[in-house]
C-alpha cells in the first residue's frame, strides 16, 4: 500500500510539525485544526479535499474558516501579537495590566483583557508563538516584548505558575 494523502486533525504544534515532515516527503496534506475550526489549505490541497475538510468540521458543530499554511495562521496571528503589543504598554509603563485589560474589554468588547488572556495562555506558549513569529516572517513587529522574556525567565508563566500579570496563589 502506498500512500499518497494524509489529514492531520489538529494543527498545534505537534499536528503543524506531522504536516511539514509529510509535505517535505511530498505526500498530499490536509490539516484541520478543530480547535479554532480553521481548514487550513495546503498547496496541493484540492478542491475535493477542502470541501470535505469544510463539511467534516460542520458535521462536528464547527463553524470553519480556511487558511493558508501559514505561522500562526489566522486566529493567533492576530492575537499573539495584540497581546504582545499589551505587554509592552505595560513596560512602557502607559497604563496599569488592570487599566490595559479593562480597557480592552469595555473598547473593545473583548470578554477577557489580553494580559489575562496571555496569564490564562501561558506566557511561555507565547514567548514561543513570538520566537516562531519572529524567525518565520522576519519582520521586527514579532520581535517578543522584553517584558514577556523576563516574566518567562523568572518563572512568571501566568496560572500554571501561580503568577504572572496576576497573582493565582
Amino acid at each position: 500500500m502506498t500512500m499518497q494523502h494524509i489529514g492531520v486533525i489538529g494543527a498545534g504544534t505537534m499536528g503543524n510539525g506531522i504536516a511539514q515532515v509529510a509535505a517535505v516527503a511530498g505526500l498530499t496534506v490536509t490539516m484541520i485544526d478543530v480547535s479554532d475550526a480553521a481548514v487550513i489549505r495546503g498547496l496541493q490541497t484540492s478542491d475535493a479535499t477542502h470541501a470535505q475538510a469544510i463539511a467534516f468540521a460542520q458535521a462536528i458543530g464547527k463553524t470553519p474558516i480556511t487558511a493558508k499554511n501559514s505561522p500562526g495562521f489566522v486566529v493567533n496571528r492576530i492575537l499573539v501579537p495584540m497581546i504582545n503589543e499589551a505587554m509592552f504598554v505595560l513596560q512602557e509603563g502607559l497604563s496599569s495590566a488592570e487599566d490595559i485589560d479593562t480597557g480592552m474589554k469595555l473598547g473593545c468588547n473583548h470578554p477577557i483583557g489580553p494580559l489575562a488572556l496571555a496569564d490564562l495562555i501561558g506566557l511561555d506558549t507565547l514567548l514561543a508563538v513570538m520566537n516562531v513569529f519572529y524567525d518565520g516572517f522576519n519582520d521586527s513587529k514579532y520581535r517578543p516584548a522584553p517584558l514577556l522574556k523576563e516574566m518567562v525567565a523568572a518563572g512568571r508563566l501566568g496560572r500554571k505558575s501561580g503568577r504572572g500579570f496576576y497573582s493565582y496563589q
